[in-house]
């Protein structure tokens, strides 16, 4: 009786009171800031509202503020309702709930209002209707608490499989949610057509624009798409595990992944049309902020209509797209003609396998020389794979394979500990040999590995080699998949002790921007500008440029590939540091490598 009394004397004051617990609840509840920005933005003065009238039924006869309680109720329930609605449009879907709660709200708050005006009778329940229907919200919501935590597990779950920064999946997605998806897609879809395509533009723009600039880029270009797809009757969905659909999966080596519906499509066209169409709105100019992009699409499909078949079709439409490659057209079917090639791959593939563990990949090593005195002042770790039946296998052919493999990583390993060995029994030979420095390539998938660093730092311990003899090389490129992870992974490998090289600089890809957060100790001109240097003015200008570049930067410089005194002469008149190339020596053996410029005898 004591509480019945009390509420009844504190009415209007509870029901301001309340205005504040349910909209700092509903801010909460809804996350309003990111699904209902435009609403989060008057959630304070709601609240102080709130406030200001619980204090005020202290001073002022609760019936005098009935008018204002009114009115704020009124602007309150419209603005929980469209807050609730807009975050439900914004895919919040446990909102739902809050809005049928909310419902309770506004009708037990009408049932209070209608009693205060003698509009119902004044009884306890009628009297305290907004406090009923506040508690009746509550209840409801505590129950919508468990969707919400449910719906937040989904959602982090479908972050993990999509790319960074983007709409669109990533490759995880596809090894492990799509095989799954691919039954229920092929019910509602007779047959598909798996499309695989090489996204042309990008890595040539990076050297304008710089990373970040790129990747927001490469968001837009893919939204872009998406946007173009899921107005297609012929496009598919693919859905993530909230529900929410994607219609491109993105792939290693900037390539992107499409199914199209075969079954669905306009009668009037046939499937090589609505391929011309894709490549067509891929190749449209596309403005974003300032700039212009056009990025061409090279295509490689094939049909699948058993999703027990999708790994063997996914294999064929990589396959097409690389005879489309060779043979320079825009979009390849996969002919069974082709299953030779796939055969071939496959096979290296294993014995590329076979020789990483039983390391018959076997490192060489290209001297660096100083451009002034012509001393020796390192060399580049190289990779050399004697095959026993199909001898010398050039590193482009099995690097690319084990990059598209997987492999790449188990051969950056097997390379590193080759290498720290080696630099182990050089110092044990020659205590001068303790600081000798050698350069090691890593590949843009290599920055991705979580534990690249830990095992580099093991490998040290094991054979007790210094991180500051490594120089680690790295493509300009590589910055491309993941710029934030990249500098990221850099800045650690830096603060462990190793030297950091751009590798082929001036391909296109660089940028100031990019070349200031990176810090790097080295910057290796690419063969491609110091051929014939003496001879071509455009190439002169060039390499000047990006010498003046490393200087400014605190770097120094290598020069690849030359050939001729002539060369190397030039390179020196432009206070370019260290050459390596055929006018020295291609990449040695060790042990050859030791006599010849160590005045190592071998131990044998």
């Amino acid at each position: 009786l004591k509480v019945q009394v009390a509420l009844g004397q504190n009415i209007m004051s509870m029901n301001f009171l309340l205005i504040f617990i349910i909209v700092n609840f509903a801010n909460v509840f809804l996350e309003a800031k990111k699904y209902a920005p435009n609403h989060y933005k008057y959630i304070k003065f709601f609240s102080i509202c709130g406030l200001v009238g619980f204090v005020a039924c202290f001073f002022i006869a609760e019936y005098n503020t009935v008018p204002v309680f009114a009115a704020l109720q009124f602007i309150g329930s419209v603005f929980g309702l469209s807050m609730g609605y807009r975050a439900l449009m914004n895919k919040f879907y446990p909102a739902r709930f809050f809005l049928l709660s909310w419902s309770f709200t506004i009708f037990g708050g009408a049932i209070g209002m209608m009693t205060f005006m003698d509009l119902l009778p004044a009884n306890f329940f009628n009297m305290h209707g907004f406090l009923f229907g506040t508690m009746a919200e509550l209840f409801l919501l505590s129950i919508a608490l468990a969707s919400r935590i449910k719906y937040i597990e989904k959602k982090l779950l479908s972050q993990s499989y999509k790319q960074p920064e983007s709409s669109i999946a990533n490759y995880s997605y596809l090894k492990q949610i799509l095989p799954d998806r691919l039954p229920d897609i092929l019910q509602r879809h007779e047959k598909l057509a798996l499309l695989v395509a090489n996204t042309k533009g990008f890595r040539e723009m990076l050297s304008l624009y710089g990373p970040a600039i790129i990747s927001k880029t490469y968001q837009y270009y893919t939204d872009h798409l998406s946007l173009f797809l899921a107005k297609q009757n012929w496009g598919v969905d693919l859905p993530l595990p909230t529900g929410d659909k994607v219609h491109i999966i993105g792939l290693p080596g900037s390539q992107i992944f499409i199914l199209l519906s075969v079954d669905t499509t306009d009668s009037s066209k046939s499937l090589e049309q609505i391929i011309n169409m894709l490549i067509k709105e891929s190749n449209r100019i596309v403005r974003f902020s300032a700039i212009k992009m056009s990025i061409e699409l090279e295509v490689g499909y094939a049909f699948l209509s058993d999703p027990n078949e999708f790994h063997k079709c996914y294999l064929q439409a990589q396959t097409a797209l690389l005879s489309n490659e060779r043979q320079s057209g825009q979009y390849q079917l996969y002919n069974p003609v082709q299953d030779a090639l796939i055969k071939e791959q496959l096979s290296l593939m294993h014995e590329l396998e076979s020789a990483i563990i039983y390391e018959t990949l076997k490192i060489h090593i290209q001297p660096q020389f100083s451009l002034k005195d012509d001393a020796l002042s390192g060399g580049e770790i190289l990779l050399r794979w004697q095959h026993a039946q199909k001898g010398n296998i050039p590193p482009v052919q099995f690097i690319l394979l084990a990059e598209k493999s997987g492999l790449i990583y188990p051969i950056t390993q097997l390379v590193f500990k080759q290498t720290c060995l080696w630099l182990q029994r050089l110092a044990h030979q020659s205590p001068d040999m303790e600081h000798f420095n050698v350069s090691i390539n890593l590949s843009a998938l290599d920055m991705a590995q979580d534990n690249l660093l830990p095992f580099f730092q093991d490998t040290l311990h094991e054979y007790q080699v210094n991180a500051h003899q490594i120089t680690l090389e790295i493509t300009e490129s590589a910055v491309m998949d993941n710029p934030k992870k990249f500098l990221a992974t850099i800045k650690n490998l830096k603060g462990a002790g190793f030297k950091i090289s751009i590798d082929d600089f001036g391909t296109g890809y660089s940028s100031m921007q990019y070349l200031q957060t990176m810090q790097a100790d080295e910057i290796k001109i690419d063969m491609a500008f110091i051929h014939d240097i003496h001879l071509n003015e455009t190439n002169q200008n060039i390499v000047k440029a990006i010498i003046q570049l490393a200087h400014s930067t605190h770097a120094h410089t290598v020069a690849e590939g030359v050939q001729y005194i002539e060369e190397a002469d030039y390179l020196n008149s432009l206070d370019c540091q260290v050459a390596q190339g055929f006018y020295w020596n291609p990449a040695l053996p060790l042990r050859e490598f030791e006599e010849k410029y160590l005045s190592i005898k071998p131990d044998f």
